[in-house]
């Protein structure tokens, strides 16, 4: 079935987000859990092979930014802003090198870091978006790959992107 980008945003629409103390909880454990995803994804003997050569600053600066990013959406919760940002990432990481089996491996090891780092109720609350996430990976990336996310619409390079 080919879901589309407004189906998606559907869907995600349905997602009960979680509450502000999840948020807060993630806002302040931000830069441990992006340290243990580091150390999880560099101990990794294919990870050239997932985020291509030169890109392990990168791939830190994105696991920074996700949990960042990840708390924000737990606390001002979007589902089109989600779905959006979601395409830009797979756009923008593709861009410079990553697989889409990167995030086949990050997502999974990043929903383990949260299950350490979190108390289980807030675990639960955060795992709902992640699962989300995972299950409609596929068609993330279907639809990255056809379109540009609105903030590249609306970026102010959008006509040095089109070329």
């Amino acid at each position: 079935m080919n879901v589309s980008k407004e189906d998606l945003i559907e869907l995600a629409g349905r997602i009960t987000p979680p509450s502000r103390a999840c948020s807060d909880k993630m806002t302040e454990q931000a830069d441990v859990l992006a340290s243990a995803l580091n150390r999880r994804m560099m101990a990794r003997e294919d990870l050239i092979s997932l985020i291509g050569s030169g890109n392990e600053e990168l791939m830190e600066v994105n696991h920074a930014n996700h949990f960042k990013y990840i708390a924000s959406l737990a606390s001002l919760y979007d589902a089109t802003s989600m779905v959006e940002t979601i395409m830009w990432v797979i756009r923008a990481y593709t861009a410079h090198g990553f697989s889409p089996q990167y995030w086949d491996v990050m997502l999974p090891e990043a929903i383990e870091v949260l299950q350490h780092h979190l108390p289980p109720d807030d675990f639960c609350q955060v795992k709902v978006m992640y699962d989300f996430i995972s299950q409609h990976f596929e068609d993330f990336v279907n639809i990255a790959a056809s379109s540009p996310s609105f903030f590249e619409d609306i970026s102010a390079l959008k006509d040095l992107l089109d070329k």
